[in-house]
């Protein structure tokens, strides 16, 4: 079974260019993109479970340089019957 999850970044604006390329060609995170507000990049991240969600959040997208917050909407889905 496949999981996802919205995942928002507070980054140092200045550090876009080196992080922008490494989210985006992660081949878990499916969608990133550069915003202004609140959060500077919104992601859509997908794996087989919720812990490997937070496993590629904690070894992927946290040590990165520049990486100053993290957001974790996990999207539940709900099969009609």
């Amino acid at each position: 079974m496949r999981t996802s999850a919205y995942v928002a970044l507070k980054i140092n604006k200045e550090k876009l260019d080196t992080l922008y390329p490494a989210l985006y060609f992660d081949e878990q995170i499916v969608y990133c993109d550069y915003t202004r507000g609140k959060y500077d990049i919104l992601m859509l991240v997908k794996g087989t479970s919720a812990s490997e969600i937070g496993n590629t959040i904690r070894t992927k997208v946290k040590p990165l340089d520049g990486v100053l917050s993290i957001k974790v909407w996990p999207i539940i889905a709900l099969d009609a019957a």
